[in-house]
């Protein structure tokens, strides 16, 4: 049995936060404005079951911002541990990556901490040595 909310002016949904309700033949709609400051008209049935959260450019910064910017707080130790031990070595991250196993990209992930440094990748740096390649 669904539990039906009752949705009232000022009430905030996600990040939207509703101004006016309304309703058009057999559809009830809410005005309703975002948290960056963008207006839409959403259905009452979105909202009320959050298949909406906010507007499309503050879902995006959600989805990719967010997640691609911030620093693991654990990676910093390791992650400089890492770009060191390139740096020393006097590679690229490509040529380093491909030492390592693992896609160029990646080591940029580690290298900004972006994702964590897995214990084989410091193992396996470790073990290389200044020389021909």
């Amino acid at each position: 049995m669904k539990k039906w909310i009752e949705v009232k002016i000022g009430m905030k949904v996600g990040q939207w936060t509703v101004l006016a309700l309304g309703q058009r033949g057999p559809f009830t709609f809410a005005d309703c404005r975002c948290t960056c400051g963008q207006a839409r008209r959403i259905g009452l049935n979105s909202l009320l079951t959050n298949k909406t959260l906010g507007c499309m450019k503050c879902r995006n910064l959600r989805l990719r911002g967010a997640a691609r910017h911030t620093t693991h707080p654990d990676t910093s130790r390791a992650a400089q541990k890492l770009h060191a031990k390139r740096l020393s070595l006097n590679l690229s991250q490509v040529r380093f990556s491909y030492l390592l196993g693992v896609h160029w990209l990646t080591i940029s992930h580690w290298e900004n901490g972006h994702i964590l440094v897995p214990a084989y990748a410091l193992k396996a740096a470790s073990k290389l040595k200044k020389g021909k390649r």
